[in-house]
Protein backbone atom coordinates (compact mmCIF):
# COMPACT_ATOMS: atom_id res chain seq x y z
CA UNK A 1 0.00 0.00 0.00
CA UNK A 2 1.06 3.61 -0.50
CA UNK A 3 1.73 6.72 1.58
CA UNK A 4 -0.92 9.30 0.59
CA UNK A 5 -1.06 13.03 1.35
CA UNK A 6 -4.64 14.34 1.66
CA UNK A 7 -5.14 18.12 1.59
CA UNK A 8 -8.38 19.92 2.53
CA UNK A 9 -9.24 22.90 4.73
CA UNK A 10 -12.67 21.38 5.53
CA UNK A 11 -12.03 19.28 8.63
CA UNK A 12 -15.04 17.01 8.13
CA UNK A 13 -14.26 16.39 4.45
CA UNK A 14 -10.62 15.76 5.34
CA UNK A 15 -11.60 13.22 7.99
CA UNK A 16 -13.98 11.47 5.60
CA UNK A 17 -11.39 11.22 2.77
CA UNK A 18 -8.71 10.01 5.18
CA UNK A 19 -11.03 7.30 6.50
CA UNK A 20 -11.77 6.15 2.93
CA UNK A 21 -8.04 5.96 2.10
CA UNK A 22 -7.25 4.14 5.35
CA UNK A 23 -9.99 1.60 4.67
CA UNK A 24 -8.11 0.73 1.48
CA UNK A 25 -4.97 -0.01 3.48
CA UNK A 26 -3.04 3.15 2.65
CA UNK A 27 -0.95 5.18 5.09
CA UNK A 28 -2.44 8.68 5.28
CA UNK A 29 -0.76 12.03 5.97
CA UNK A 30 -3.08 15.06 6.18
CA UNK A 31 -2.69 18.79 5.63
CA UNK A 32 -5.33 21.42 6.47
CA UNK A 33 -4.34 23.80 3.68
CA UNK A 34 -2.11 24.47 0.70
CA UNK A 35 0.82 25.97 2.60
CA UNK A 36 0.88 23.02 5.02
CA UNK A 37 0.79 20.67 2.04
CA UNK A 38 3.85 22.29 0.44
CA UNK A 39 5.76 22.00 3.72
CA UNK A 40 4.95 18.29 3.92
CA UNK A 41 5.94 17.79 0.29
CA UNK A 42 9.34 19.37 0.98
CA UNK A 43 10.02 17.27 4.06
CA UNK A 44 8.36 13.91 3.36
CA UNK A 45 10.09 12.18 0.45
CA UNK A 46 8.14 8.96 0.97
CA UNK A 47 4.84 10.33 -0.32
CA UNK A 48 3.54 8.38 -3.32
CA UNK A 49 0.33 10.27 -4.22
CA UNK A 50 -1.63 13.41 -3.32
CA UNK A 51 -5.40 13.78 -2.88
CA UNK A 52 -6.08 17.48 -3.16
CA UNK A 53 -9.04 19.82 -2.64
CA UNK A 54 -9.15 22.69 -5.13
CA UNK A 55 -10.85 25.38 -3.02
CA UNK A 56 -8.77 26.46 0.00
CA UNK A 57 -8.33 29.92 1.53
CA UNK A 58 -4.56 30.22 1.95
CA UNK A 59 -3.22 28.51 -1.15
CA UNK A 60 -5.67 26.88 -3.53
CA UNK A 61 -5.35 23.44 -5.07
CA UNK A 62 -4.27 24.72 -8.49
CA UNK A 63 -1.26 26.46 -6.92
CA UNK A 64 -0.36 23.27 -5.05
CA UNK A 65 -0.75 21.33 -8.28
CA UNK A 66 1.65 23.71 -10.04
CA UNK A 67 4.20 23.22 -7.26
CA UNK A 68 3.89 19.44 -7.51
CA UNK A 69 4.41 19.56 -11.27
CA UNK A 70 7.41 21.89 -10.90
CA UNK A 71 9.20 20.42 -7.87
CA UNK A 72 7.93 16.84 -7.50
CA UNK A 73 7.86 15.37 -11.01
CA UNK A 74 6.29 11.95 -11.10
CA UNK A 75 4.17 12.41 -7.95
CA UNK A 76 0.57 11.79 -9.08
CA UNK A 77 -2.14 14.18 -7.85
CA UNK A 78 -5.88 13.48 -7.67
CA UNK A 79 -8.22 16.42 -7.13
CA UNK A 80 -11.44 16.42 -5.12
CA UNK A 81 -13.89 18.35 -7.28
CA UNK A 82 -16.95 17.93 -9.52
CA UNK A 83 -16.28 17.27 -13.21
CA UNK A 84 -16.75 20.87 -14.38
CA UNK A 85 -14.27 22.19 -11.81
CA UNK A 86 -11.85 19.30 -12.25
CA UNK A 87 -11.35 19.79 -15.99
CA UNK A 88 -8.87 22.66 -15.54
CA UNK A 89 -6.93 20.64 -12.96
CA UNK A 90 -6.72 17.67 -15.32
CA UNK A 91 -5.33 19.95 -18.02
CA UNK A 92 -2.81 21.28 -15.48
CA UNK A 93 -1.47 17.80 -14.72
CA UNK A 94 -3.81 16.09 -12.26
CA UNK A 95 -4.16 12.40 -13.10
CA UNK A 96 -7.78 11.98 -11.96
CA UNK A 97 -10.58 13.47 -9.86
CA UNK A 98 -13.07 12.24 -7.26
CA UNK A 99 -16.22 13.96 -6.10
CA UNK A 100 -17.10 14.73 -2.49
CA UNK A 101 -18.05 12.99 -0.34
CA UNK A 102 -15.21 10.69 -1.30
CA UNK A 103 -16.26 7.05 -1.60
CA UNK A 104 -13.79 4.26 -0.98
CA UNK A 105 -14.61 2.40 -4.21
CA UNK A 106 -14.06 5.39 -6.51
CA UNK A 107 -11.04 6.53 -4.50
CA UNK A 108 -9.55 3.03 -4.65
CA UNK A 109 -9.81 2.99 -8.44
CA UNK A 110 -8.35 6.48 -8.79
CA UNK A 111 -5.42 5.71 -6.47
CA UNK A 112 -4.72 2.37 -8.14
CA UNK A 113 -4.55 4.01 -11.58
CA UNK A 114 -2.47 6.92 -10.28
CA UNK A 115 0.10 4.68 -8.57
CA UNK A 116 0.36 2.44 -11.62
CA UNK A 117 0.87 5.46 -13.85
CA UNK A 118 3.62 6.76 -11.56
CA UNK A 119 5.43 3.42 -11.77
CA UNK A 120 5.11 3.31 -15.56
CA UNK A 121 6.53 6.82 -15.86
CA UNK A 122 9.37 5.88 -13.50
CA UNK A 123 10.16 2.90 -15.74
CA UNK A 124 10.20 5.22 -18.73
CA UNK A 125 12.66 7.58 -17.02
CA UNK A 126 14.93 4.64 -16.14
CA UNK A 127 14.83 3.15 -19.66
CA UNK A 128 17.77 3.85 -22.01
CA UNK A 129 16.98 6.70 -24.36
CA UNK A 130 18.42 4.89 -27.40
CA UNK A 131 15.80 2.16 -27.36
CA UNK A 132 18.19 -0.68 -26.53
CA UNK A 133 15.82 -1.78 -23.76
CA UNK A 134 13.56 -3.09 -26.53
CA UNK A 135 15.92 -6.07 -26.80
CA UNK A 136 14.97 -7.45 -23.41
CA UNK A 137 13.16 -10.66 -24.27
CA UNK A 138 11.16 -13.31 -22.46
CA UNK A 139 11.18 -15.94 -25.21
CA UNK A 140 13.73 -18.43 -26.55
CA UNK A 141 14.01 -16.99 -30.08
CA UNK A 142 16.50 -14.31 -28.99
CA UNK A 143 18.00 -16.11 -26.00
CA UNK A 144 21.12 -17.22 -27.93
CA UNK A 145 21.53 -13.74 -29.35
CA UNK A 146 21.43 -12.21 -25.87
CA UNK A 147 23.93 -14.79 -24.64
CA UNK A 148 26.28 -13.91 -27.52
CA UNK A 149 26.14 -10.16 -27.00
CA UNK A 150 29.13 -9.95 -24.60
CA UNK A 151 31.23 -11.92 -27.11
CA UNK A 152 30.15 -9.59 -29.92
CA UNK A 153 31.00 -6.55 -27.79
CA UNK A 154 34.49 -7.73 -26.82
CA UNK A 155 35.52 -8.71 -30.34
CA UNK A 156 37.18 -6.39 -32.85
CA UNK A 157 36.11 -8.55 -35.81
CA UNK A 158 33.47 -7.21 -38.23
CA UNK A 159 29.93 -8.04 -37.05
CA UNK A 160 27.19 -8.81 -39.57
CA UNK A 161 23.58 -8.29 -38.37
CA UNK A 162 20.92 -9.79 -40.62
CA UNK A 163 17.16 -9.45 -40.24
CA UNK A 164 14.03 -8.07 -41.82
CA UNK A 165 13.39 -4.31 -41.85
CA UNK A 166 12.13 -3.11 -38.49
CA UNK A 167 13.64 -5.93 -36.41
CA UNK A 168 15.97 -3.51 -34.65
CA UNK A 169 19.34 -4.08 -36.30
CA UNK A 170 20.57 -0.56 -35.56
CA UNK A 171 19.44 -0.79 -31.93
CA UNK A 172 21.29 -4.05 -31.53
CA UNK A 173 24.42 -2.53 -33.07
CA UNK A 174 24.22 0.32 -30.57
CA UNK A 175 23.88 -2.14 -27.73
CA UNK A 176 26.97 -4.02 -28.89
CA UNK A 177 28.90 -0.74 -29.10
CA UNK A 178 27.70 0.38 -25.65
CA UNK A 179 28.73 -2.92 -24.05
CA UNK A 180 32.25 -2.95 -25.50
CA UNK A 181 35.56 -1.16 -24.89
CA UNK A 182 34.71 1.50 -27.53
CA UNK A 183 31.63 2.75 -25.66
CA UNK A 184 33.19 6.19 -25.02
CA UNK A 185 34.13 6.61 -28.69
CA UNK A 186 31.91 7.61 -31.65
CA UNK A 187 29.14 5.45 -33.08
CA UNK A 188 28.83 6.57 -36.71
CA UNK A 189 26.17 5.49 -39.21
CA UNK A 190 26.92 5.14 -42.93
CA UNK A 191 23.93 5.02 -45.29
CA UNK A 192 25.97 4.07 -48.34
CA UNK A 193 25.83 7.47 -50.03
CA UNK A 194 28.42 8.02 -52.81
CA UNK A 195 31.87 9.04 -51.53
CA UNK A 196 30.57 8.86 -47.97
CA UNK A 197 32.49 5.85 -46.69
CA UNK A 198 35.91 7.47 -46.17
CA UNK A 199 34.39 10.42 -44.32
CA UNK A 200 32.39 8.08 -42.07
CA UNK A 201 35.48 6.00 -41.28
CA UNK A 202 37.38 9.14 -40.29
CA UNK A 203 34.55 10.31 -38.01
CA UNK A 204 34.36 6.86 -36.39
CA UNK A 205 38.06 6.80 -35.46
CA UNK A 206 38.51 4.73 -32.32
CA UNK A 207 34.83 3.79 -32.27
CA UNK A 208 32.29 1.88 -34.35
CA UNK A 209 31.08 2.32 -37.93
CA UNK A 210 27.61 0.95 -38.61
CA UNK A 211 26.85 0.40 -42.31
CA UNK A 212 23.15 0.19 -43.10
CA UNK A 213 22.22 -2.28 -45.87
CA UNK A 214 25.68 -3.41 -46.90
CA UNK A 215 24.25 -4.76 -50.17
CA UNK A 216 23.42 -1.24 -51.35
CA UNK A 217 27.04 -0.10 -51.40
CA UNK A 218 28.31 0.64 -54.86
CA UNK A 219 31.10 -1.60 -56.24
CA UNK A 220 33.56 1.25 -55.65
CA UNK A 221 32.55 1.64 -52.01
CA UNK A 222 32.66 -2.14 -51.55
CA UNK A 223 36.26 -2.16 -52.75
CA UNK A 224 37.10 0.76 -50.45
CA UNK A 225 35.58 -1.06 -47.49
CA UNK A 226 37.37 -4.29 -48.43
CA UNK A 227 40.67 -2.42 -48.61
CA UNK A 228 40.11 -0.99 -45.15
CA UNK A 229 39.24 -4.41 -43.69
CA UNK A 230 42.37 -5.93 -45.20
CA UNK A 231 44.85 -3.17 -44.32
CA UNK A 232 43.22 -1.13 -41.52
CA UNK A 233 43.88 2.04 -43.56
CA UNK A 234 42.23 4.32 -46.13
CA UNK A 235 43.73 6.46 -48.88
CA UNK A 236 42.78 10.12 -48.67
CA UNK A 237 43.01 12.36 -51.75
CA UNK A 238 46.33 14.23 -51.80
CA UNK A 239 47.80 12.24 -48.91
CA UNK A 240 51.32 10.81 -49.38
CA UNK A 241 50.52 7.60 -47.52
CA UNK A 242 47.45 5.69 -46.32
CA UNK A 243 45.77 6.81 -43.08
CA UNK A 244 45.57 4.05 -40.50
CA UNK A 245 42.36 3.94 -38.42
CA UNK A 246 41.19 1.83 -35.49
CA UNK A 247 37.48 1.34 -36.28
CA UNK A 248 35.12 -1.57 -35.51
CA UNK A 249 32.80 -2.37 -38.41
CA UNK A 250 29.20 -3.50 -37.90
CA UNK A 251 27.26 -4.14 -41.11
CA UNK A 252 23.56 -4.89 -41.53
CA UNK A 253 21.48 -6.44 -44.27
CA UNK A 254 17.76 -7.12 -44.73
CA UNK A 255 18.70 -9.82 -47.29
CA UNK A 256 20.86 -12.80 -46.38
CA UNK A 257 24.42 -11.96 -47.35
CA UNK A 258 24.93 -15.36 -48.95
CA UNK A 259 22.03 -14.63 -51.31
CA UNK A 260 23.58 -11.28 -52.23
CA UNK A 261 26.88 -13.01 -52.92
CA UNK A 262 25.21 -15.62 -55.12
CA UNK A 263 23.44 -12.83 -57.02
CA UNK A 264 26.76 -11.06 -57.61
CA UNK A 265 25.76 -8.00 -55.58
CA UNK A 266 28.54 -8.46 -53.00
CA UNK A 267 32.25 -8.83 -53.74
CA UNK A 268 33.22 -12.45 -52.90
CA UNK A 269 36.22 -11.34 -50.80
CA UNK A 270 34.04 -8.80 -48.93
CA UNK A 271 31.55 -11.60 -48.22
CA UNK A 272 34.38 -13.68 -46.73
CA UNK A 273 35.49 -10.77 -44.53
CA UNK A 274 31.98 -10.04 -43.25
CA UNK A 275 30.71 -13.56 -42.73
CA UNK A 276 32.91 -14.38 -39.74
CA UNK A 277 30.70 -13.11 -36.89
CA UNK A 278 27.04 -13.25 -37.97
CA UNK A 279 23.96 -12.38 -35.89
CA UNK A 280 20.36 -12.90 -37.00
CA UNK A 281 17.43 -10.93 -35.55
CA UNK A 282 14.23 -12.97 -35.91
CA UNK A 283 11.04 -11.26 -37.13
CA UNK A 284 8.39 -10.40 -34.59
CA UNK A 285 6.05 -13.13 -35.86
CA UNK A 286 8.65 -15.66 -34.66
CA UNK A 287 8.86 -14.16 -31.18
CA UNK A 288 5.20 -13.49 -30.37
CA UNK A 289 5.78 -14.14 -26.68
CA UNK A 290 7.69 -10.83 -26.57
CA UNK A 291 4.86 -8.75 -28.07
CA UNK A 292 3.09 -7.98 -24.73
CA UNK A 293 6.31 -6.75 -23.14
CA UNK A 294 7.31 -4.70 -26.18
CA UNK A 295 3.82 -3.21 -26.55
CA UNK A 296 3.81 -2.09 -22.92
CA UNK A 297 7.33 -0.67 -23.33
CA UNK A 298 6.15 1.41 -26.29
CA UNK A 299 3.02 2.42 -24.34
CA UNK A 300 5.15 3.72 -21.45
CA UNK A 301 7.46 5.61 -23.78
CA UNK A 302 4.81 7.35 -25.88
CA UNK A 303 2.22 7.96 -23.15
CA UNK A 304 4.88 9.73 -21.09
CA UNK A 305 6.21 11.57 -24.12
CA UNK A 306 2.73 12.82 -25.11
CA UNK A 307 1.58 13.50 -21.55
CA UNK A 308 -1.30 11.02 -22.00
CA UNK A 309 -2.63 9.26 -18.89
CA UNK A 310 -2.88 5.85 -20.49
CA UNK A 311 -1.76 3.01 -18.27
CA UNK A 312 -2.54 -0.36 -19.83
CA UNK A 313 -3.59 -2.46 -22.81
CA UNK A 314 -6.74 -4.52 -22.39
CA UNK A 315 -6.54 -8.33 -22.78
CA UNK A 316 -8.64 -8.17 -25.97
CA UNK A 317 -6.34 -5.53 -27.47
CA UNK A 318 -3.25 -7.48 -26.45
CA UNK A 319 -4.68 -10.59 -28.09
CA UNK A 320 -5.18 -8.56 -31.28
CA UNK A 321 -1.55 -7.36 -31.17
CA UNK A 322 -0.16 -10.83 -30.49
CA UNK A 323 -2.07 -12.41 -33.39
CA UNK A 324 -0.86 -9.91 -36.00
CA UNK A 325 2.06 -10.91 -38.26
CA UNK A 326 3.73 -7.46 -38.11
CA UNK A 327 5.42 -7.16 -41.52
CA UNK A 328 7.02 -3.97 -40.16
CA UNK A 329 8.23 -5.86 -37.06
CA UNK A 330 9.17 -3.72 -34.03
CA UNK A 331 8.87 -0.54 -36.06
CA UNK A 332 5.31 -1.45 -37.08
CA UNK A 333 4.32 -2.40 -33.54
CA UNK A 334 5.69 0.84 -32.14
CA UNK A 335 3.90 2.90 -34.79
CA UNK A 336 0.60 1.17 -34.02
CA UNK A 337 0.96 1.71 -30.27
CA UNK A 338 2.03 5.33 -30.76
CA UNK A 339 -1.03 6.08 -32.90
CA UNK A 340 -3.31 4.31 -30.42
CA UNK A 341 -1.90 6.32 -27.51
CA UNK A 342 -2.39 9.57 -29.42
CA UNK A 343 -6.05 8.85 -30.25
CA UNK A 344 -7.28 6.73 -27.32
CA UNK A 345 -10.34 8.01 -25.48
CA UNK A 346 -9.88 6.00 -22.28
CA UNK A 347 -7.15 5.13 -19.77
CA UNK A 348 -6.54 1.74 -21.40
CA UNK A 349 -6.00 0.79 -25.03
CA UNK A 350 -8.84 -1.26 -26.53
CA UNK A 351 -9.12 -3.14 -29.87
CA UNK A 352 -10.96 -0.16 -31.38
CA UNK A 353 -7.78 1.91 -30.87
CA UNK A 354 -6.05 -0.31 -33.47
CA UNK A 355 -8.34 0.09 -36.51
CA UNK A 356 -5.73 -1.13 -39.03
CA UNK A 357 -5.35 -4.39 -37.12
CA UNK A 358 -9.12 -4.82 -36.85
CA UNK A 359 -9.45 -4.24 -40.59
CA UNK A 360 -6.67 -6.76 -41.29
CA UNK A 361 -8.34 -9.36 -39.08
CA UNK A 362 -12.05 -8.77 -39.74
CA UNK A 363 -12.10 -6.89 -43.04
CA UNK A 364 -13.68 -3.50 -43.67
CA UNK A 365 -17.16 -4.72 -42.77
CA UNK A 366 -15.93 -5.98 -39.41
CA UNK A 367 -14.17 -2.69 -38.74
CA UNK A 368 -17.27 -0.70 -39.70
CA UNK A 369 -19.34 -2.77 -37.28
CA UNK A 370 -16.77 -2.32 -34.51
CA UNK A 371 -16.69 1.46 -34.80
CA UNK A 372 -20.35 1.75 -35.84
CA UNK A 373 -19.63 3.86 -38.91
CA UNK A 374 -22.12 4.06 -41.80
CA UNK A 375 -21.41 2.20 -45.02
CA UNK A 376 -19.80 4.61 -47.53
CA UNK A 377 -22.04 5.70 -50.40
CA UNK A 378 -21.02 4.83 -53.94
CA UNK A 379 -21.91 8.20 -55.47
CA UNK A 380 -22.35 11.82 -54.33
CA UNK A 381 -25.63 12.60 -52.57
CA UNK A 382 -27.54 15.85 -53.03
CA UNK A 383 -28.58 17.28 -49.67
CA UNK A 384 -32.02 18.28 -50.92
CA UNK A 385 -32.71 14.64 -51.79
CA UNK A 386 -31.93 13.36 -48.28
CA UNK A 387 -34.99 12.57 -46.15
CA UNK A 388 -34.62 14.15 -42.68
CA UNK A 389 -34.46 11.67 -39.81
CA UNK A 390 -37.60 13.03 -38.18
CA UNK A 391 -39.60 12.45 -41.38
CA UNK A 392 -38.25 8.94 -41.70
CA UNK A 393 -39.81 8.01 -38.34
CA UNK A 394 -43.26 9.42 -39.10
CA UNK A 395 -45.87 6.70 -39.46
CA UNK A 396 -43.30 4.05 -38.52
CA UNK A 397 -44.21 3.47 -34.93
CA UNK A 398 -42.68 6.71 -33.64
CA UNK A 399 -43.25 7.46 -29.95
CA UNK A 400 -46.30 9.71 -29.33
CA UNK A 401 -45.62 13.34 -28.49
CA UNK A 402 -46.65 14.16 -24.93
CA UNK A 403 -47.86 17.59 -26.05
CA UNK A 404 -50.36 16.09 -28.53
CA UNK A 405 -53.70 14.45 -27.81
CA UNK A 406 -54.71 11.12 -29.40
CA UNK A 407 -56.51 13.16 -32.08
CA UNK A 408 -53.30 15.08 -32.88
CA UNK A 409 -54.39 18.34 -31.19
CA UNK A 410 -52.05 20.35 -28.93
CA UNK A 411 -52.69 19.70 -25.23
CA UNK A 412 -54.00 22.67 -23.28
CA UNK A 413 -51.73 24.58 -20.90
CA UNK A 414 -53.88 23.70 -17.87
CA UNK A 415 -53.46 19.98 -18.57
CA UNK A 416 -49.69 20.38 -18.97
CA UNK A 417 -49.57 22.27 -15.63
CA UNK A 418 -51.59 19.54 -14.00
CA UNK A 419 -49.25 16.81 -15.28
CA UNK A 420 -46.19 18.76 -14.16
CA UNK A 421 -47.54 19.38 -10.66
CA UNK A 422 -48.58 15.71 -10.33
CA UNK A 423 -45.08 14.68 -11.40
CA UNK A 424 -43.49 17.05 -8.87
CA UNK A 425 -45.78 15.77 -6.11
CA UNK A 426 -44.79 12.21 -6.92
CA UNK A 427 -41.10 13.14 -6.80
CA UNK A 428 -41.00 15.43 -3.74
CA UNK A 429 -44.06 14.43 -1.73
CA UNK A 430 -46.37 16.99 -0.15
CA UNK A 431 -43.65 19.33 1.08
CA UNK A 432 -45.14 22.59 -0.16
CA UNK A 433 -42.04 24.73 0.36
CA UNK A 434 -39.80 22.34 -1.55
CA UNK A 435 -42.45 21.80 -4.20
CA UNK A 436 -42.95 25.53 -4.78
CA UNK A 437 -39.18 26.09 -4.98
CA UNK A 438 -38.80 23.26 -7.50
CA UNK A 439 -41.60 24.65 -9.70
CA UNK A 440 -40.23 28.17 -9.40
CA UNK A 441 -43.42 29.69 -7.95
CA UNK A 442 -44.56 31.00 -4.56
CA UNK A 443 -46.43 28.87 -2.02
CA UNK A 444 -49.59 30.92 -2.34
CA UNK A 445 -49.50 30.51 -6.13
CA UNK A 446 -48.96 26.78 -5.71
CA UNK A 447 -52.00 26.46 -3.36
CA UNK A 448 -54.13 28.44 -5.82
CA UNK A 449 -53.11 26.26 -8.77
CA UNK A 450 -53.82 23.11 -6.75
CA UNK A 451 -57.34 24.35 -6.08
CA UNK A 452 -57.86 25.44 -9.70
CA UNK A 453 -56.72 22.04 -10.96
CA UNK A 454 -58.92 20.18 -8.53
CA UNK A 455 -56.07 19.07 -6.31
CA UNK A 456 -56.90 19.68 -2.66
CA UNK A 457 -53.78 21.18 -1.18
CA UNK A 458 -55.35 22.47 2.01
CA UNK A 459 -53.41 20.28 4.36
CA UNK A 460 -50.66 18.77 2.19
CA UNK A 461 -47.76 20.62 3.74
CA UNK A 462 -45.79 18.20 5.89
CA UNK A 463 -45.39 21.02 8.38
CA UNK A 464 -49.13 20.69 9.07
CA UNK A 465 -48.51 17.16 10.27
CA UNK A 466 -50.03 15.11 7.42
CA UNK A 467 -47.83 12.32 6.11
CA UNK A 468 -46.61 12.85 2.57
CA UNK A 469 -48.02 9.55 1.32
CA UNK A 470 -51.54 10.47 2.51
CA UNK A 471 -51.25 13.87 0.88
CA UNK A 472 -50.20 12.34 -2.44
CA UNK A 473 -53.09 9.88 -2.35
CA UNK A 474 -55.59 12.62 -1.64
CA UNK A 475 -54.04 14.65 -4.48
CA UNK A 476 -54.50 11.76 -6.88
CA UNK A 477 -50.85 10.68 -6.96
CA UNK A 478 -49.69 7.14 -6.04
Amino acid sequence: MARILIVDDDAEALRHAAAAACSLGHVVVTAAGGEAALALLRNDRLLEAVLLDLVMPDLDGMAVLDAIKRDHAGLPAIVMAPPDAASAALRAGAVDFVEKPVGSVRLGLALSNALRLAELEAQFRRAPADGTADFITTGPAMARLRASLPKFARSSLPLLIEGEPGTGREHFARQVHAAGPRRAKPFVICDGEPDDLDACLLRAKGGTLFVREIGRLSPTMQRTLLGFLETGAIRQPGAARPTRLEVRLIASSAVRLVDLARAGEIEPRLFDRLNVLPAFLPPLRERREDIPFLARRFLIRHAAGMGRRITDISPAAMQLLAAHDWPGNLRGLERAVRCAVALAASAGLEPIDFPELLAARDGRDGLAEAVRIPTPVSEPVQLERVTPAYKQTEGAGAAPDRFLTAAGEVVGLAEIERELILFALGRHGAHMTRLARTLGIGRSTLYRKLRELGLDGGAMDSAAGEPATAARKRAGVG
